[in-house]
């Protein structure tokens, strides 16, 4: 009998209900919902697995390529920022960068009032150099000065590329004032522009402000459009027709770490902006809009720094996939410090090595097909849409903000987060889980949030504020706290629970101590002639149920003003273990910030 080999259709296919069911079965009665389906900060569930079925109606990615500026290759611009107030050092910085071969620069304007032409772009080809402009306030003189330029050393003004970021609603998110003058400026340099520099853009909308307090993707969507709306109705008003306005516009978008929701909001940008846009006439749709991916504050942390750079290339990644034009990726210390040479030259190296390295630019739209990312791009469309449309129904995007109405739902969504990262459900490298205890630095003030604007912050602050406590305690002359992990019992269960309280009181930047005893007697009695400001009991519960209540007994018989603690929580000893003088138990369920708090306050770190 010859033996055929099987195909596929032989098979009888089987349904995502199929697969569920099995699921149940290996789960062995475990609720599958509670077990493999988590939330997301939107609020989204996300299934263990995707399959055809979960694929949309709509074909985004055929709607995604149609809004590509080029459907023939995958190209994006790689910019060099440059920062600083000292004109020396930014045309230093422009130098090194055209040394690692930088085809674009990007210049923050904060705090400058003017440039030197001249003398910062002496050598830079600006037909073949892309230059862009960050947080201007006078984008009418900037492209004055630039087009001067430009004639004075024969440059074509067609060939000139890059944009001006001079978004007005964005300070008036930050600040709670809005620059009629701005937008009159950004409104002039449109109408000079004109047809004369074709690939350069005057009208530049950030997510920023939204991303960086703490909003999620589908605020960060919605809202965005909302911005966009405005801005249209409001450069009417000044004489701009629709097509002039829809000509020029970039929308920056600010990335951070979740890899995939992150592909398919630069995804669902690209499709939600094309159908706002055909609500303004069938002649706009598929508006070649220019979309920048750019380093989010929210996602930096202050202490274990170099884990930025992980950060940046995960962000890079996911802009990249999702379809950036632009890639701008700030230094990995660039929150708290100077960006200085080696860290500029690691994060423009990022975008150069996911091009000739891993060769992200050899497919167009690579999420194309995968059953989780077009699920997920039509959720971020269909959810964004709708909270779009309700805050254009409550007047649009600048009514809304006066109201306090966005910064009620951001605030609900930040706040989600912090609880999220204080009870460490949600690991932040280096901050809140694995800090490293030897890393010590000079305490900084930080800055103050204001509920009523969408101040910048960092979603590690609420644990970098502890940890700059205890170092400006120390600063003060103060011995650094000292806990000690007193070990002893069951060998497996009191290293994993000394592994966790070391990682617990270790954020919060207290010295840590382990240390190992033959029995509970000898760990009590000699843990409380330790010089530790804190003890933690490490051992299984069978050894807290045999000998815990003699542990603490002796303890707090030789020494009542030393803190003790628990590692687990033996619920059934609670109130015994209190009785005798136990001062916390420290678990997975603890609110690690408010704990540490706690102990800041009775070790006289902070004031109670």
């Amino acid at each position: 009998m010859e033996n055929k080999p099987l195909t596929f259709e032989e098979f009888s296919p089987v349904g995502k209900a199929k697969w569920v069911e099995k699921a149940k079965v290996d789960l062995k009665g475990a609720d599958f919902e509670r077990k493999l389906v988590w939330k997301t900060d939107n609020g989204q569930a996300v299934q263990p697995f995707y399959t055809r079925e979960d694929l949309p109606e709509t074909e985004y990615s055929e709607q995604f390529l149609k809004c590509l500026p080029s459907q023939g290759s995958r190209e994006w611009n790689n910019l060099y920022k440059i920062k600083g107030q000292d004109m020396a050092s930014r045309r230093a910085q422009i130098e090194a960068g055209q040394k690692i071969g930088a085809t674009g620069f990007v210049i923050d304007m904060q705090g400058v009032e003017a440039l030197d032409w001249e003398h910062l772009f002496e050598g830079v080809n600006l037909e073949e150099t892309s230059i862009s402009f960050l947080n201007s306030v006078r984008p009418d003189k900037i492209v004055i000065e630039m087009l001067e330029y430009a004639k004075e050393k024969g440059h074509d003004p067609s060939k000139i590329k890059g944009f001006i970021d001079a978004d007005a609603f964005r300070v008036f998110a930050r600040t709670g004032e809005l620059s009629q003058e701005v937008m009159e400026q950004v409104a002039h340099t449109i109408t000079r522009l004109g047809d004369k520099c074709p690939e350069f853009s005057a009208f530049t909308i950030s997510c920023s402000e939204f991303t960086d307090a703490g909003a999620n993707h589908i605020q960060e969507l919605a809202f965005t459009l909302n911005k966009l709306t405005d801005y249209i109705e409001r450069f009417e008003e000044l004489g701009l027709d629709k097509a002039k306005i829809l000509g020029k516009l970039n929308i920056v978008l600010a990335v951070g770490t979740d890899y995939f929701h992150e592909i398919a909001k630069f995804r669902a940008i690209r499709v939600l902006v094309d159908g706002v846009l055909k609500t303004y006439g069938e002649e706009f749709a598929n508006c070649k809009v220019q979309i920048i991916g750019a380093s989010s504050l929210w996602t930096k942390t202050l202490y274990d720094p170099h884990v930025n750079m992980l950060r940046n290339t995960t962000e890079a990644m996911s802009a990249v996939l999702g379809g950036c034009d632009t890639l701008i990726l700030d230094t990995f210390n660039e929150a708290f410090a100077e960006p200085d040479a080696f860290g500029k030259r690691i994060s423009y190296n990022v975008s150069r090595l996911l091009k000739e390295e891993s060769y992200f630019d050899k497919v167009v739209d690579p999420a194309a097909g995968s059953y989780y990312l077009e699920h997920l791009t039509d959720t971020l469309v269909s959810e964004a849409t709708t909270l779009f449309l309700d805050i254009e129904e409550k007047g649009g995007f600048v009514k809304a903000f006066e109201s306090g109405i966005i910064q009620e739902q951001i605030t609900a969504i930040r706040e989600k987060k912090q609880k999220n990262i204080a009870s460490r459900r949600t690991t932040v490298v280096g901050t809140n889980r694995y800090p490293n205890t030897g890393e010590h630095i000079d305490p900084i003030n930080l800055p103050e949030s204001d509920a009523q604007k969408l101040t910048e912050q960092r979603a590690a602050t609420v644990f970098e504020s502890l940890r700059l406590h205890t170092e400006r305690f120390v600063a003060d002359g103060n011995d650094r706290p000292k806990v000690l992990l007193a070990l002893y019992g069951h060998p497996a269960m009191r290293k994993a629970r000394s592994t966790f309280t070391g990682d617990f009181f270790g954020t919060a930047g207290f010295d840590i101590e382990e240390r190992y005893f033959d029995s509970a007697q000898q760990a009590a009695e000699q843990s409380a002639n330790s010089d530790a400001s804190i003890v933690v009991i490490c051992s299984s519960d069978q050894d807290y149920e045999a000998e815990g209540l003699n542990y603490v007994n002796t303890f707090k018989g030789i020494s009542k003003e030393k803190l003790l603690v628990l590692a687990g929580y033996p619920k059934e000893l609670e109130e015994s273990l209190t009785e005798a003088g136990l001062d916390m138990f420290v678990h997975v369920r603890t609110n690690a910030v408010e704990a540490l708090t706690s102990f800041q306050q009775k070790l006289g770190i902070i004031k109670a």
